[in-house]
């Protein structure tokens, strides 16, 4: 036998076990492995604020609309609002947090069979069993839908995170179950962009709640709140110029408290600015010269050319830079450096 001969047995066997892996959630058979982190609501970190406001906003979402999404930047808040409400939700309430292995149809519709379960849904086994295109296949869909439809009490599935799928197939099917399921089902996102769902048609019929960046933004009581929280306190005008530098992003008050922890200084409500320098100490000054450069459209080579440095050293700066403001590129390193006066 030649060695092509052998391997293509081995090859088939271990496309098999993926398949049956990645559809789990068509196959749902007994004894596949669930990540049980995934269909569980984080807990609230003890800094954390409680804000009836945004809760009371995601509960009017959740009653009333069919799809209710959060939309911000990463640090707005969106997972910590969502598990505040979560945790005092009446009826059921199903948790996903995504992320980039769910924009598969079969690994996410395995999941939200879990989830539902988890939370109480009575989903029957013959949704579970099937061969690795049940995913996709309109029958599962519409039997799923039927179940969720006859829900009683209804139920709020969370999708945590949704702009990290964008499969066409997978989010039609979301789509799907959501109009074909009543007041069955609720379902309640959050998303760093407007998910690819077709939020046009929700909003001409009404059946779609927003809650955007204005609303998730911490107010300047908010912003002291969380300052509390860890210990610190700041005059009015130090705490309002945070506020508004900050424009009430979350992270940046959590990223002020830490370094204010960290390096203590007096603020007086003469030099409010103060507050801002608080974040500024998080980054040394080399990283502060790589951000100068980064603001402008210089390629990592050019940085790294014009400041005489490798470009690994450049990438290493820019690692530390995104941990510090809580950024994921460079457009949002340089509007929180911006907010933050540091270029």
């Amino acid at each position: 036998m030649t060695a092509t001969a052998e391997a293509a047995p081995i090859r088939s066997l271990a496309a098999a076990r993926l398949d049956r892996c990645e559809m789990a959630g068509a196959a749902g058979s007994a004894g596949e492995p669930i990540v049980t982190a995934k269909i569980t609501a984080p807990e609230v970190p003890d800094w954390a604020v409680e804000r009836p406001r945004i809760t009371k906003l995601i509960a009017q979402g959740a009653r009333w609309c069919p799809l209710t999404v959060l939309t911000g930047l990463p640090g707005a808040g969106k997972t910590i609002a969502l598990a505040w409400w979560a945790a005092a939700a009446p009826g059921a309430v199903a948790w996903i947090s995504l992320d980039d292995h769910d924009n598969r149809p079969g690994v996410f519709w395995f999941y939200v069979i879990a989830a539902l379960r988890e939370s109480g849904v009575a989903v029957p086994k013959s949704l579970s069993a099937g061969p690795l295109s049940r995913a996709s296949d309109p029958v599962f869909l519409l039997q799923l839908a039927s179940v969720l439809a006859a829900a009683d009490p209804p139920v709020t599935l969370v999708l945590d995170d949704l702009h990290l799928l964008t499969d066409p197939k997978l989010l039609d099917g979301l789509d799907y179950v959501l109009r074909n399921t009543g007041p069955g089902l609720r379902l309640v996102v959050s998303s760093r962009t407007d998910p690819l769902l077709p939020l046009n048609r929700y909003r001409l019929a009404g059946q779609l709640a927003e809650i955007g960046a204005d609303d998730l933004a911490l107010s300047t009581a908010e912003v002291g709140q969380v300052l509390a929280r860890h210990g610190i306190a700041l005059p009015a005008g130090s705490l309002e110029f945070l506020a508004r530098r900050t424009e009430g992003w979350a992270a940046g008050a959590r990223l002020a408290a830490l370094c204010v922890g960290t390096h203590p200084r007096p603020a007086s409500p003469a030099a409010p600015d103060q507050a801002a320098m608080l974040l500024v100490d998080q980054l040394t000054e080399r990283e502060r010269e790589v951000l100068r450069y980064y603001s402008r459209p210089f390629s990592r080579a050019e940085v790294a050319s014009e400041m005489h440095l490798s470009v690994n050293t450049v990438k290493s700066h820019l690692k530390s830079i995104y941990r510090k403001l809580a950024a994921t590129c460079r457009g949002e390193a340089v509007r929180r450096a911006r907010q933050l006066d540091l270029i």
